[in-house]
């Protein structure tokens, strides 16, 4: 698979009870951390994008600008309902799925995954620590129908029916570290800033 042939899409993320506001909002350092996400996406990727639950809590904010919102469809549905509205609205055949909370999000990492994609697989994804990381990974147009069916009948797990699917599970290449931590409380954004400080100050 081309990377031209994906869009990137950051899921919103919602309110957070355990984190105590909206994830989408997240700063580190003095600076909006979905912006940034979306800036290194844009290196591999022709368009990105964030789908959230409405636009009008961005609107103020200069650092999302510039950066297109698409509003989710499926309100309520979680990141399912995210990617559904991902599928829905990009031109591309595949989008590359991940949340607004990874500090540690790979571009090596996307890289690898879109290289070992077979021409027929619908949902290309590693596994990690025997863990699927569905929101790290491509997904194809043709999932959408399976999707929406989920939605439908009120199954938010976007791997519930994984099995009516061409599904690709990638090992995580053994010359690759990769972390998929997500920040779900102020304990795990405080660690974030802490560390993005000292990867500042050695350059």
């Amino acid at each position: 698979m081309q990377l031209s042939e994906a869009t990137g899409v950051i899921l919103g993320g919602g309110k957070s009870l355990r984190m105590g506001f909206d994830k989408a909002l997240l700063h580190v350092n003095g600076h909006y951390v979905v912006p940034q996400t979306a800036a290194k996406l844009k290196k591999i990727f022709p368009e990105v994008v964030l789908v959230a639950d409405t636009t009008k809590k961005f609107s103020k904010i200069e650092a999302f600008q510039s950066l297109p919102i698409w509003t989710d469809r499926y309100q309520a549905a979680g990141p399912l309902g995210g990617l559904a509205t991902g599928l829905k609205s990009a031109k591309t055949p595949y989008v590359f799925l991940t949340a607004c909370d990874m500090p540690h999000l790979s571009l090596e990492g996307i890289k690898r995954l879109a290289e070992a994609a077979q021409a027929d697989a619908q949902v290309i994804l590693y596994r990690y620590q025997d863990r699927l990381e569905t929101l790290f990974a491509f997904y194809h147009q043709s999932c959408l129908a399976t999707f929406e069916s989920q939605l439908a009948a009120g199954e938010g797990q976007i791997r519930r029916h994984f099995d009516a699917l061409n599904v690709q599970v990638v090992t995580v290449p053994q010359d690759l570290s990769l972390d998929f931590s997500n920040v779900n409380t102020p304990a795990d954004l405080y660690r974030w800033e802490e560390q993005r400080m000292e990867e500042n100050k050695n350059g």
